[in-house]
Parts: C-alpha cells; sequence; structure tokens
C-alpha cells in the first residue's frame, strides 16, 4: 500500500522504486501523473491456492492541504481524491470475492471512522497504517476488524480469518 513515504525521493524516485520492487503497489485515491512510469494500481485481487479470492483496497490519507504529510514539490504531479468516498467506489469487489480488505496508510482514529461509514457486512478488515498504533485488543467497529502493528517491523499481528457460507 502506498504511504506518504513513498513520495520522499519525489516522483522520479517513486516511479524507479515501484519498477524495482518484486511486488504490485496498490493506490485507490491515488491519480497518477500523465506519462509516469509507475507500477501502480488501484486494487488488487489474489487467489488462494484453494480458490479463495481476497481484493486488497488502498487508501492514502491527506492533509487538510489535500496531499498526503510529504513536502508538496514531491507530489505536484499528482492528485488525490478524498478517502472516505474513494473506498465506497470500490464496494462493489465485494461482490466478486470472498474477503475484501482495505489496507490502508490512514491512521487508527481515521480507519475507525471510515468503518463507521461503510455499509456493515461489505467489509471484512482494515489493516491500517500511517499512525503507527499498537493494536493489542481486538477492535471491530461497524462488524469490520480493524488492526495496526506499529511501527519498522517491531510487532507483527496474526489475523486468521474463517470463512462460513464462501464468506
Amino acid at each position: 500500500a502506498v504511504g506518504n513515504h513513498e513520495f520522499d525521493s519525489k516522483p522520479e524516485g517513486f516511479a524507479k522504486n515501484t519498477r524495482k520492487a518484486t511486488f504490485d503497489f496498490i493506490a485507490s485515491n491515488t491519480v497518477l501523473p500523465e506519462g509516469g512510469n509507475y507500477r501502480i494500481k488501484p486494487y488488487e485481487i489474489l487467489t488462494t491456492k484453494n480458490g479463495v479470492r481476497i481484493a486488497f483496497v488502498s487508501l492514502l490519507n491527506i492533509n487538510q492541504g489535500g496531499i498526503p504529510d510529504s513536502h508538496p514539490d514531491n507530489v505536484k504531479e499528482f492528485r488525490f481524491k478524498e478517502p472516505y468516498a474513494t473506498a465506497k467506489e470500490y464496494l462493489y469487489l465485494y461482490d466478486s470475492c470472498q474477503v475484501l480488505v482495505f489496507l490502508n496508510h490512514m491512521g487508527f482514529e481515521e480507519d475507525v471512522a471510515l468503518a463507521g461509514q461503510l455499509p456493515a457486512g461489505k467489509v471484512d478488515l482494515i489493516i491500517g497504517g500511517h499512525s503507527h498504533t499498537r493494536v493489542d485488543k481486538e477492535q471491530i467497529h461497524n462488524g469490520i476488524l480493524i488492526t495496526q502493528a506499529e511501527r519498522k517491523l517491531k510487532f507483527a499481528t496474526l489475523i486468521k480469518l474463517t470463512l462460513k457460507d464462501k464468506r
């Protein structure tokens, strides 16, 4: 998931890093510059060995200036859509997958607020970042499990989802 620090190396460095990576980047509310060579998708769908389809959507926090927490010069070629409205645009993925996960870089409190605005039963899990919150106890808001594992790989969170009736 794209976070605010991906922009620290300016657009050229960010593009280079996405091309060098051995994984896809996702950013649902980031509009890429025209003609840029970025390996960034709005969402990703993975299929497990036993055929379970998991959709990942990613939202990036934007500040009051309409940009992520980065120097304005680093993001001037990008545009950013409001994350809460963008989240609702991707709820259709629930219909084609068994699990819908939001992999956000918005902060724990913002993830809780987002969960409160989403229709119940459409999102299974929010894995967050940005605020570096250590979530020790189960946090379920509007039926959505929300977690974050602090920072710099200091902690990890094991999440075990059990499907019932293919959901």
